[in-house]
């Protein structure tokens, strides 16, 4: 996670030398720093949930515990706006649902209509069912705090990811070395 922050930040440094009337990052200053450090500290959790996760599971069961992002955004916006959303949101989040649902339930629950006959059963632990569902929140709060963020930023999606991997490199470096 550390490697993939500071390269994010390396690129745009790069990015910014190459196009700097297209990239544009922003100065350093503890102001914006302050104001940003909720979407940063989201971002280092769910990060940190998504590789819990994919440690204890494979690819395709990761998806099926990140399919559940939608229904959770949905969630979070509308408690954040205090709005509700339209039956057809509504609807359509009921059916991601039901698809991490059916996705997570065992092979043996399954009418053997649906399962096919190289289909292998794979055991997935609690714990990592609630890591997938926790990266899930985790996902779905940062892109609500996202939104609130960009004014301290200008509005640039530039900075607030600069800002966002510059910090989260921060945050996460006294575990690199730690570990």
């Amino acid at each position: 996670l550390f490697l993939q922050m500071i390269i994010a930040v390396v690129l745009l440094h790069l990015s910014a030398a190459l196009f700097p009337k297209r990239v544009d990052l922003p100065n350093i200053n503890m102001d914006a720093a302050k104001k940003l450090t909720p979407v940063v500290a989201v971002n280092i959790i769910g990060l940190v949930f998504n590789t819990l996760c994919l440690r204890d599971v494979d690819a395709s069961f990761f998806q099926i515990a990140r399919g559940m992002v939608l229904p959770m955004t949905i969630a979070a916006s509308s408690m954040s706006t205090r709005t509700t959303p339209s039956v057809r949101v509504l609807a359509a989040a009921g059916i991601v649902t039901m698809g991490f649902l059916l996705g997570i339930s065992p092979a043996s629950l399954m009418p053997s209509r649906f399962a096919s006959a190289n289909a292998q059963s794979t055991s997935v632990s609690f714990i990592s069912l609630i890591y997938g569902l926790m990266s899930s929140l985790f996902i779905a709060v940062h892109s609500v705090l996202i939104k609130s963020s960009l004014p301290h930023c200008n509005g640039s999606t530039i900075h607030l990811a600069y800002w966002t991997n510059l910090g989260s490199a921060i945050f996460v470096a006294p575990f690199v070395v730690l570990k």
